[in-house]
This record gives structure tokens, C-alpha cells and sequence, in this order.
């Protein structure tokens, strides 16, 4: 892996490589790495228009659902991933929202226009903030192929095939693990142009926030919390939990602390999953 230079007393040297962080803060020593390539910093040339990083595709799965990654349930086809929204409202950040135990898929691209469609372009990922962990970035493939290019730089000075690569694209997939929730981890890009690099873009991150679960107990069903119940003794006492996930992403389950349950009594988990009362308990008959 290539390092960029390190900054000058001044910042200049690096200026073109300095990366806004999601929490907006520059690490000490101001070292930007970028994967893949040592590239000296430059400042970008006057090239119009200048490569872009493209708008970044999403597709979600939830394993054990319909939109299941491998598209089969219990040997059934289901629909698979499906295609999901992204914020862009902030310039050059864009947002989504994933969950612990799906998989989420990023389609990244880049391309240059007119009049520079048969150059060459490599598209990076920033090294600093990186990939989150767990996930997989594959290397970069050309979109449609790679093309021949009679104007290309290269066949002019008489140097290579001729062939140019553009648009690129880089394929992320990732599945969060518990630990990570309630955390937001971002990835950046860059493309530059292989035969004109101080045209290079500006960078795009995608910021992945993975929700945590707000878990809620049903007040109905639910006894209060540190409220005293009391049950004579030769009396059936019942008490049942119910709790769900407010945001409605995650199946929820309870286990009982061991410490907190009497002796003699036993944990239902079905308890309540149909329930119609909103007594906490129910006395045996005989009045106890």
C-alpha cells in the first residue's frame, strides 16, 4: 500500500489529499494514505469536466426474511436483496442505514465525460478512514469492458495497447455483527485519471450508520417495573413479558436473569405471545 506525504508546518503539501471526517477532525500529523498506488501529492490540474465518483447504489438483505442474501428460505426462492435509498443531501457524503444480521451490497463507480471517455481510470479507497471490519471491497473491474481507443494518449505516443477503462466500478459487501451497533463507519473514494493524474476527482465517502434495536416492553402485559406483586401461598402466580423492537427491525428475545427467578419456578417463552389480558397474573381456583 502506497502513503501520501506527510504535511508541511504549513498544511500545503497535503492539501489535496486532506479528507473531512464525518466528526470533521484531522488526525495528528495530517498522513492521508490512499490503497493501492505511492502517489505524489498534486494539485488538481485545470481539467474540465474533472472524473466524478458517482452517485453509490445500495441493495439489503435480512437473512431469515424474504429479501435473504442467498434469495432461498427454508428451500423456497424469495426475492433476495433489494435496492434501498440513499441520503445525498449532504455534497459529497452520502448516507444509509443498515442493520445487525443483514447484508448490505454498495455498487461504487466513477466515469469521465466528454472529451476524455478513453482515458484510464483508478478508482481508490482512502486507506484512512478504511473498510469497515468484517466487510469486503473488491478490486476494481471495467464497466462494459475495456475498450479501444484510437485517440488515447498512449497509441498517439506509441506506448501500450490502446485500450482504456471507463467507467470503473467497485463492489462492497458487509454484514454487521453484533458489537458494532449503534456505530457509524465510512468508506472514501477517489478517481484518477492513469494518463492525466493531476485531473483527479474529488473524494465521496458513504457514511453507514448500523441501528441498534429499541427495545420496549408492552405496558399493557408487562408488569410494572419494581412494582410488589403478591401470590398466598398454594396460589399459581403468572407473570408475562412482552417486548418489541420499536423501529420494527428486530425480532426480539428474553431470557431471565438466573439469579432473579425463585426457586421452583420456570421461564415460558411463549408466555403472552397471545395473550388478550392485561392482568399481570392469574390466581388458581379456590381464591388463593
Amino acid at each position: 500500500m502506497g502513503r501520501g506525504e506527510q504535511c508541511d508546518e504549513n498544511n500545503t503539501a497535503c492539501e489535496a489529499r486532506m479528507l473531512p471526517r464525518a466528526a470533521g477532525r484531522c488526525r495528528v500529523g495530517c498522513m492521508v494514505a490512499i490503497v493501492g498506488l505511492l502517489l505524489p501529492v498534486q494539485t488538481r490540474g485545470a481539467c474540465t469536466p474533472v472524473p466524478t465518483v458517482n452517485g453509490i447504489g445500495a441493495k439489503l438483505g435480512l437473512i431469515g426474511t424474504v429479501t435473504d442474501p442467498s434469495r432461498e428460505l427454508s428451500g423456497v426462492q424469495v426475492l433476495g436483496p433489494q435496492v434501498i435509498s440513499i441520503d445525498s443531501s449532504v455534497a459529497q457524503r452520502e448516507r444509509v442505514d443498515v442493520m445487525v444480521g443483514s447484508e448490505l451490497e454498495l455498487n461504487i463507480t466513477a466515469s469521465w465525460g466528454a472529451p476524455y471517455l478513453d482515458h484510464n481510470l483508478t478508482l481508490y479507497a482512502y486507506e484512512d478512514p478504511g473498510v469497515p471490519n468484517g466487510g469486503v471491497l473488491t478490486t476494481q473491474e471495467c464497466r462494459g469492458g475495456r475498450q479501444l481507443a484510437p485517440t488515447n494518449p498512449q497509441v498517439i505516443a506509441g506506448q501500450g495497447s490502446g485500450e482504456y477503462c471507463n467507467p470503473v466500478r467497485r463492489v462492497f459487501k458487509w454484514r454487521p455483527k453484533k458489537s458494532q451497533e449503534d456505530q457509524v463507519y465510512s468508506m472514501c473514494f477517489m478517481v484518477i485519471p492513469r494518463e492525466l493524474q493531476s485531473c483527479e476527482s474529488t473524494y465521496k465517502c458513504v457514511d453507514m450508520h448500523v441501528v441498534a434495536p429499541n427495545i420496549s416492553f408492552n405496558s399493557l402485559t408487562t408488569p410494572q417495573h419494581d412494582k410488589m406483586h403478591h401470590s398466598p401461598v398454594g396460589c399459581h402466580f403468572e407473570a408475562c413479558f412482552e417486548a418489541h423492537d420499536v423501529l420494527g427491525v428486530y425480532q426480539t428475545d428474553m431470557t431471565p436473569l438466573a439469579t432473579s427467578m425463585p426457586e421452583g419456578s420456570h421461564f415460558d417463552a411463549e408466555c403472552g405471545m397471545n395473550s388478550v389480558t392485561t392482568l399481570p397474573y392469574e390466581s388458581s381456583a379456590g381464591g388463593g
